[in-house]
């Protein structure tokens, strides 16, 4: 599993500094299907959400967003920092609707 440390909020604890922002919209085309994400190279913090209003399942190990994974509800937010930004953080997602697009913004 990534360095990962998240909260549901978007406040934390710690302190971190943060420069540049990105916009991503990751398309699930099939329900029940997992997707995979890179978040990009330096990537300090991130928060995503599913742009309708529908269930979000999240996973840091390939196929396993079906089994074991954190449910994003309606309506919520997911927000992470990335402990040892030199890592590589993979997401995996899946929603149990078609169509659905995933929104993720990221700072450096």
């Amino acid at each position: 599993m990534p360095n990962i440390s998240s909260s549901l909020s978007n406040t934390s604890n710690t302190d971190i500094t943060v420069g540049t922002g990105a916009v991503d919209n990751i398309s699930i085309p099939t329900a029940s299907t997992e997707v995979s994400h890179v978040l990009p190279a330096g990537t300090k913090r991130f928060v995503l959400q599913c742009r309708a209003k529908t269930l979000v399942q999240l996973s840091f190990t390939a196929t396993e967003s079906g089994t074991k994974y954190y449910s994003i509800w309606p309506g919520n937010i997911f927000s992470g920092e990335v402990v040892k930004p030199s890592s590589t953080v993979t997401l995996y997602l899946q929603t149990p609707k078609t169509s659905q697009t995933v929104e993720i913004i990221t700072w450096s």
